[in-house]
């Protein structure tokens, strides 16, 4: 599996994440706790996509 695809991935779901934490601080989201909900999937997301890349990088 190629690395390069996986960071390209990894960086537009950082920018995907940057984007909702802006939108969440501008007041677009009225419902905090689905808002909340919804980062700690991209968090999470991130968190395994980093781990994929740092196990495909070690072989």
């Amino acid at each position: 599996m190629r690395v390069h695809t996986k960071l390209r991935a990894f960086g537009s779901l950082r920018e995907l994440h940057y984007q909702f934490s802006l939108s969440k601080r501008l007041g677009y989201f009225k419902e905090y706790e689905r808002a909340n909900n919804n980062e700690s999937i991209i968090v999470e997301t991130e968190k395994v996509l980093g781990a994929l890349i740092r196990a495909l990088r070690k072989t």
